[in-house]
Parts: C-alpha cells; sequence; structure tokens
C-alpha cells in the first residue's frame, strides 16, 4: 500500500529481520559512498542496520519523488539536520530497532532501548527541569518515566534542528502533549513498542491522521 504523504506516518522496524530481506539487492539502492560507509562498521550489527535504514529510506523518499533511490541528493540544513524539498523526516535507531518518521512539516523521531540498570539519576539535573525531575521521582516506574521525557526530549530538538544539546534540554518542558518551542507548537506521542523499546514523536502538524506501520 503506497502512504498517502499527505498525511503522517511512522515506520517501525527490525533492522536485522529487515536486512535479511535487502542484503543481496542493497548495492542497487544505496550509494556508492554510502556502501563504503557500511563496510567500516566494525559490528556486524551496526553494519546490518545502517544498511537496511539507509535502504529503506531511499526506497521510501523514491516512491515520493517518483525517482531512482540512488539519485536521491540530501541537503543539511544549518544545523546539520539531512532533508528533501518538499517533505520532512527524521528516523532515530537503537539496538536492533529503527525507527522513521515523514511528515509534510517538521518531524522528530527517538526511540531508546530500555536498560534495566541504567544510572538515569545521574543525568537528571542537567537534563531536566525541576518539574520533569519531580514527576520522574513520582512515578510508579521511575526508569520508564525518564525514557519517556528522555526521547520527547530527544524528538522535540531534532523536529526543531537544534539536536541533543546538552544546554537545551532542561530549558524545554515535555510533560506535556503539546508544547512550544522557538515560537513553533510541537505535538508529542510516546508509546512502549515492547517491555524494551520507547519511541516519541514531534509532530507540528497534528489535524491530520498519523499511520503506524510495521516493516
Amino acid at each position: 500500500m503506497k502512504p498517502d504523504f499527505s498525511e503522517n506516518h511512522v515506520f517501525v522496524m527490525d533492522t536485522d529481520r529487515y536486512y535479511s530481506q535487502v542484503k543481496d539487492s542493497y548495492e542497487g539502492v544505496l550509494t556508492e559512498q554510502e556502501c563504503k560507509k557500511a563496510l567500516r562498521f566494525l559490528r556486524v550489527e551496526d553494519y546490518r542496520n545502517y544498511v537496511a535504514r539507509k535502504y529503506f529510506v531511499r526506497k521510501l523518499l523514491a516512491v515520493y519523488l517518483d525517482e531512482g533511490p540512488q539519485e536521491i541528493t540530501f541537503q543539511l540544513s544549518a544545523q546539520k539536520k539531512p532533508y528533501i524539498e518538499g517533505i520532512e523526516f527524521n528516523v532515530s535507531h537503537s539496538a536492533e530497532m529503527a525507527v522513521i518518521a515523514l511528515s509534510k512539516a517538521p518531524v522528530g523521531i527517538d526511540i531508546e532501548f530500555v536498560k534495566t540498570d541504567f544510572s538515569y539519576h545521574t543525568l537528571l539535573a542537567d537534563c531536566f527541569d525541576s518539574e520533569e525531575q519531580d514527576a520522574i521521582h513520582k512515578a510508579n516506574d521511575q526508569l520508564l518515566a525518564f525514557y519517556t521525557l528522555w526521547t520527547r526530549k530527544e524528538a522535540l530538538l531534532k523536529a526543531s534542528g537544534d539536536g541533543l544539546v546538552k544546554e537545551q534540554l532542561n530549558e524545554v518542558n515535555v510533560l506535556q502533549n503539546k508544547t512550544v518551542h522557538h515560537r513553533k507548537t510541537y505535538h508529542l506521542f510516546s508509546t512502549l513498542l515492547t517491555e524494551n523499546y520507547m519511541m516519541s514523536t514531534a509532530f507540528t502538524l497534528s489535524s491530520i491522521k498519523t499511520h503506524y506501520w510495521n516493516v
């Protein structure tokens, strides 16, 4: 089914499984430079993850642009965020999962593998304001609350083009599902994809439908 590019889309990918589907054809989709970069990864998991993500993004945008996937040229914003004229996209990956968000307006997405032994307490003062810290401390599952707010911040800052800058992390409050940053309204949504992966999105277009796809 061809996506309706006038609406929002989120694609969820098991990169290892998807790589097994494209491993014999990816060299006809990725550019020569991307193929060389893939081979420089030392860990097999990183290599497969990179190939799967690049392959899917190029094939997806090729449908939108109606041109060959290898012919697509990505532009870089002043903040080094890749973009294609006329459509916004954002990619995130963690462990064996990757997610891609697509929209007609600025969008950000983040996924994180929930590490049960992660010492998140050391990050609270630098990355969250007092209200957010209080919410984490009062949560029934503090670790999950941390990952929810962390992925929201990253999704929002990726959507705005700021990137994950430490100095800005505690300046933007993401407790509510709607927040204003740089005079632009972002609509936030978080979900636990599985018991191990937290995902958050930040869309500027909330009046249109968002579709979720497993690839």
